[in-house]
């Protein structure tokens, strides 16, 4: 396996934009905020989740896996 760098991240505010512009658009308004605010004010094991979340991954098919997103939505960029 060759190595290749690991492109820059995205800016966390806009994807926090999108991730909310997102669940308006799919929810609606009400529903959003029902979930934004349960989401926010619950405790949350970000560990345990994470283990949830990744259990069967590893690094590198996660890499994978963005690049293979990435390059659905744009065939000419450079990985």
């Amino acid at each position: 396996m060759t190595y290749t760098p690991l492109p820059p991240l995205p800016n966390s505010q806009k994807i926090r934009q999108q991730a909310i512009h997102t669940l308006i658009s799919q929810l609606g308004i009400a529903k959003a905020s029902i979930f934004l605010g349960e989401l926010l004010w619950q405790p949350t094991d970000s560990l345990q989740l994470k283990d949830q979340l990744f259990a069967t991954e590893t690094v590198t098919s996660l890499y994978e896996t963005i690049l293979a997103q990435r390059n659905a939505k744009d065939p000419q960029q450079i990985t």
